[in-house]
Order: structure tokens, then sequence, then C-alpha cells
């Protein structure tokens, strides 16, 4: 069988014409690339930086004002609970409690905050 569609011609004259032309695209069809090029180009977001979480603790801290002001935090409260635990500002501050000092105690209030404070004036 033959093909009858199958025509004689030469392929290498062909190439060679095709190489000796010069084939630049016209100036409306580039400015039409182009023009679809910015818009799509447009409809494009700016990345967003994503932000990091922080742990829960962290935020506390920061939240507090740094590490300086959570170690004063807790020195407080370990001092306030030793405070309360000694049972009297004599005992922490290592006063001995003598005799001369519960005889003037007698004449203060004893409901009175700073009672013991007053008591330290007066020995000494």
């Amino acid at each position: 069988m033959t093909n009858k569609l199958h025509k004689d011609f030469d392929l290498d004259a062909l190439f060679a014409d095709e190489k000796v032309s010069d084939m630049m695209p016209s100036d409306t069809f580039m400015n039409a690339v182009l023009r679809d090029a910015d818009d799509v180009q447009a409809s494009f977001k700016e990345p967003v930086a994503v932000a990091k979480s922080t742990p829960w603790w962290r935020g506390i801290v920061q939240q507090m004002g740094g590490w300086q002001a959570v170690s004063t935090f807790a020195t407080c409260a370990c001092f306030g609970v030793y405070i309360g635990y000694a049972s009297s500002v004599d005992q922490v501050l290592g006063y001995s409690t003598g005799t001369d000092s519960a005889a003037i105690s007698d004449v203060f209030d004893s409901f009175s905050v700073a009672s013991e404070f007053e008591v330290s004036f007066l020995e000494g």
C-alpha cells in the first residue's frame, strides 16, 4: 500500500528557509503579553511575616516587666513567707528576746503592727 498523501518535499530546504527568515513577534503582541504579565503580578499579595508564638510563661514574664522584675517579686515573696513563718520581727532580725524587752513590750499595745520595732528602738 502506498500513502496517497505522502508528497516528496525536501525538509532540509524547509529548515534552511526558516533559519534565514528572522521571525520577531509584533509590538502589539509583545505589549499584550507584558500587560497580562503585569496584571498577574499585581494580583499576587505580598508575603506576610509569620509571627512566632511564644510560650505562655514568657508572655507572663514580659507582662510583669522582664526577668529582673520576676526575680525581685520572687525574692520578696520568699522573704514574706519567711517573716510569716518566723512570727516575730526580732527573730527575723536576729535579736535575742530577753526579759527587758518582754517588760517593755507589755507597755505597748500588743495589737500594734510595729510594736516589735518600737521595742527595738527603746532598747537602744
